[in-house]
């Protein structure tokens, strides 16, 4: 199902990544979570990162949705 999709984010928590998710499912943009939940003890902070993957299609949308294409403010 996800086979050449884009990685939108890589978190460091499932909690942070299955917000983004909801985002964009309010957004109407699919996506998937993806990561080593290091045997399911999601709570160890021993995994390399969570992605968030969806469609290449939906990229750019996905981005304005989680804000990741505006600029850090001081």
């Amino acid at each position: 199902m996800t086979e050449g999709w884009t990685t939108v984010q890589t978190f460091e928590s499932w909690a942070e990544a299955k917000l983004a998710k909801v985002m964009l499912e309010e957004a109407e943009i699919e996506s998937v979570v993806s990561g080593d939940d290091a045997g399911g003890i999601e709570s160890l902070a021993i995994t390399q990162g969570i992605d968030l993957l969806v469609n290449p299609a939906d990229a750019a949308r996905a981005r304005q949705v989680l804000k990741l294409d505006e600029p850090a403010s001081d």
